[in-house]
């Protein structure tokens, strides 16, 4: 099924499984684009250097088996499936609404991931 998210940037549209990177890079990208207008005062939270927590935690944890963009996926790929069986073992509750796979910021993870692989 295809969605599609209207930013000021534009439409985009992905399949469901997409549609949460599409959303990240538009969101993404709408922040750099009111930076540059200098129209927002406050800048996009940072955490050692990642956009977030959840992105550092993602390259905490994974990145050190990452040396090509097949690991990447497969490491991605794992990272969602073990949210998945969590949330599915422990169901809605405080930990759940804690742990939030859509905070991770998988583009920012593979650009930064992917510059290295060709060094």
């Amino acid at each position: 099924m295809k969605k599609s998210i209207q930013t000021p940037l534009g439409v985009y549209t992905d399949d469901e499984a997409g549609i949460e990177m599409i959303e990240s890079y538009a969101n993404q990208r709408v922040i750099d684009e009111l930076e540059k207008a200098s129209l927002m005062d406050v800048k996009p939270m940072k955490y050692n250097g990642w956009t977030n927590r959840a992105t550092w935690l993602f390259n905490l944890h994974y990145g050190n088996k990452i040396n090509n963009e097949t690991d990447f996926n497969r490491e991605k790929n794992q990272c969602e499936e073990e949210h998945e069986n969590l949330i599915n073992t422990i169901g809605t509750c405080m930990w759940s609404d804690l742990i939030d796979i859509r905070e991770i910021n998988f583009i920012e993870l593979f650009n930064r991931m992917s510059s290295d692989w060709s060094k």
